[in-house]
């Protein structure tokens, strides 16, 4: 059973160009109790770890609670109201960041998770 304190590590790590735009999904399923929804996207937050630069390039945009399904690489469908997508962009070659995604559910509870995006030459 899900509790209000639920976080989610998302499975996948993520790698990508620089130069990539693209919609990437963020499952909350196994933190969500049965019939439990995500309301509302809070907050999308970018950390770069380890900084060779001290900056970070790597942004988000456009986030919502997915109004369809999506399938995550794994073969995985995630049930509408139960992920994040965002349309991910930039970033520094070379390095790691940390994307946190902030949400509040349907029964009101907080919960959290994070990726991991690497980025390639």
């Amino acid at each position: 059973m899900a509790t209000s304190n639920d976080s989610v590590f998302f499975d996948e790590e993520f790698r990508k160009h620089s130069y990539d735009e693209d919609t990437y999904g963020f499952s909350f399923s196994p933190a969500l109790d049965s019939g439990e929804t995500i309301s509302t996207v809070d907050a999308i937050t970018i950390e770069l770890v380890n900084p060779t630069d001290g900056t970070s390039s790597l942004t988000a945009a456009d986030e919502a609670v997915n109004a369809a399904t999506f399938t995550l690489r794994d073969g995985t469908t995630v049930a509408i109201g139960k992920g994040v997508q965002a349309t991910i962009a930039g970033g520094t070659e070379g390095q790691k960041y940390h994307v946190h995604v902030k949400v509040t559910t349907s029964t009101g509870a907080k919960k959290g998770g994070t990726a991991i995006f690497h980025v390639d030459a």
